[in-house]
């Protein structure tokens, strides 16, 4: 399970069902977050709509981190083979292409009507790197590939302790000073915090390295049950204080990622069931977005019932057709295995 591309498996010795599984239900999360969000502006703030769809959001906010997780515990695993010349031969082409193709589709919706000049302006915009929001994840993935040889020496080189270490630094520094910095933003540590400068230690990179250290290394009993109190008081945290903490790079969204995470590697599954659902993840990410725009071009909202139930049930609607979309693009020659 290198990120959302790779099938999940253990050294050649078959599928790691706990990993598809996880793909599955994040996938389902990132379009379920999608879903609460799309029509969110439209609910009255404070109303019982908007309660619900910013409740929504905020459970689902774990879904980027663990994909990230997921990418890590594979690609940084020093066993499995993996060379510079593949990286830019293979994976960082594969990402390209399929940013560029989505790109350039969804910048054309927005165009349809506008004839050639709307086609021109399109490709301009994809070139640009002005693409559909949801397609910030390729861009932020490229980045990480690019540093996956030196994280992968980097954790071949460090010892448990010095990677423990290495994420502790990454929670504190990274993550939960600048949240709670963030309320007090007339306090002094901010400066200390900036003058520090711990480049290394801060963004997606730490959860890649803590994916690889979740996977690698057993937890004791104590050890797991403290993730999984602190997963749930990060949820709990999360939808209690709103917006402020539903950044990806939050204490609370790491706590949950984390427990989560750790969840599903410790259950013992039989063969996966999801396997086939779990190879079109890549495929329904990139296009589940062009079934909410159908789906607010005829007006089915998650406004036109309780959200409490439009949402769940909008994003499984949604979660199929993308995932029939991604198994039929899958199979055209050639462009299928570079945009699904």
């Amino acid at each position: 399970m290198d990120t959302l591309l790779e099938r999940p498996t253990a050294g050649g010795t078959g599928r790691l069902a706990w990993a598809d599984l996880l793909r599955v239900l994040t996938t389902f999360a990132v379009v379920l977050l999608h879903t609460s969000t799309t029509w969110l502006a439209l609910a009255e703030e404070g109303s019982a709509e908007w309660t619900a769809l910013m409740a929504w959001d905020g459970l689902t906010r774990w879904c980027v981190p663990v994909f990230v997780l997921l990418s890590g515990a594979f690609l940084l695993d020093p066993n499995k083979p993996l060379t510079v010349r593949f990286l830019l031969r293979g994976r960082l082409p594969r990402i390209l292409a399929a940013l560029l193709a989505w790109g350039f589709f969804y910048n054309l919706i927005h165009f349809r009507n506008a004839g050639a000049a709307g086609v021109r302006n399109a490709l301009l915009l994809t070139l640009r790197g002005q693409t559909e929001y949801h397609l910030w994840y390729l861009y932020m993935l490229l980045g990480l590939y690019l540093l996956t040889p030196v994280l992968r020496g980097l954790v071949r080189g460090c010892s448990r302790r010095e990677l423990e270490w290495l994420l502790a630094l990454w929670f504190l520094a990274g993550l939960l000073l600048p949240t709670v910095l963030s309320y007090f933003p007339s306090v002094g540590a901010q400066s200390w915090l900036k003058q520090l400068d711990l480049p290394l230690i801060g963004g997606y990179p730490g959860y890649y390295v803590a994916g690889y250290y979740l996977r690698t290394y057993d937890l004791r009993p104590r050890v797991r049950y403290a993730v999984y109190a602190l997963g749930l008081s990060g949820l709990a945290a999360t939808l209690a204080l709103g917006g402020d903490v539903y950044g990806y790079l939050t204490p609370n969204v790491a706590c949950t990622a984390c427990a989560l995470f750790l969840l599903c590697r410790q259950c013992r599954l039989r063969p996966s069931r999801v396997a086939g659902l779990s190879d079109c993840s890549f495929g329904v990410y990139l296009s589940h977005v062009f079934f909410l725009m159908l789906l607010n071009h005829f007006g089915l909202t998650t406004l036109r019932f309780t959200p409490w139930l439009s949402a769940p049930l909008l994003s499984l609607a949604v979660f199929f057709c993308a995932a029939g979309t991604a198994r039929a693009l899958r199979k055209l020659p050639v462009v299928g295995a570079y945009i699904t």
